[in-house]
């Protein structure tokens, strides 16, 4: 089946390990081919290593920086996280009827 025949599915195995979604995945399997590419130029893995790393690195910085864009998106929660909103049917004793008067 020869080198490119190997290109194309480890390529192809690439984007489906990095499947978040179709376009993602087309995207994944074009760097899957860069990377093999780079390894059969070189001869050695560190090339291809080195880039995915850099690759991911530039990606969390970026994730990191719209990140908060996408927090102060979304919508607040009424009650603090972890405090439950006050109901009728709180936890604890149930409070005693009041005293009638005289």
């Amino acid at each position: 089946w020869g080198e490119a025949a190997g290109l194309v599915l480890a390529s192809g195995l690439f984007g489906a390990a990095h499947s978040v979604n179709r376009t993602y995945a087309t995207a994944a399997a074009v760097v899957g081919v860069y990377l093999g590419t780079l390894y059969q130029i070189t001869g050695g893995l560190l090339g291809p290593i080195l880039t995915h790393a850099v690759y991911d690195f530039l990606a969390l910085v970026w994730f990191l920086r719209i990140s908060p864009a996408i927090e102060a998106s979304l919508p607040t929660a009424t009650a603090p996280v972890g405090r439950a909103a006050p109901s009728d049917h709180s936890a604890g004793p149930p409070a005693s009827p009041p005293d009638p008067e005289p």
